[in-house]
C-alpha cells in the first residue's frame, strides 16, 4: 500500500538529518524500524524478567498453572508476560515484513 503525504521544508530536512537517509520514505522506514526495535528491547527485557523471577519460559509456567487458581499477583504477572510474549511475536513479524 503507498500513501502519499506532505512534509514542510523544515520537517524533511531534520527527518533526513535525524535518520542520514536521502530519502523521506527511507527516513520514514528507518524511524519506524528504529521504534519497533525500542518496542523490542522492552517488552525482551520485560520477558527476561519473568523468567528469571519464575526459572521459567512463558509457555513452562503457562503449563505449571493449568488446573491451579493463581492468586492476583500471579495472574497480573501471567498478564503481563503474556502481553510481552504477544508483542514480541507481533513487532518480529512487522520487522521482517520491512526487511
Amino acid at each position: 500500500m503507498s500513501t502519499q503525504i506532505v512534509l514542510s521544508g523544515p520537517l524533511e530536512r531534520e527527518l533526513l538529518a535525524l535518520t542520514g537517509k536521502h530519502a523521506p520514505s527511507e527516513a520514514i522506514r528507518e524511524l519506524t524500524v528504529r521504534e519497533l526495535m525500542r518496542r523490542k528491547t522492552a517488552h525482551s527485557l520485560c520477558v527476561a524478567r519473568f523468567e528469571q523471577k519464575y526459572g521459567a519460559s512463558f509457555a513452562d509456567f503457562d503449563r505449571s498453572l493449568h488446573g491451579k487458581e493463581p492468586d492476583a499477583a500471579l495472574e497480573h504477572d501471567y498478564m503481563e508476560w503474556e502481553l510481552s510474549v504477544t508483542a514480541l511475536e507481533d513487532i518480529n513479524r512487522e520487522l521482517q515484513s520491512l526487511s
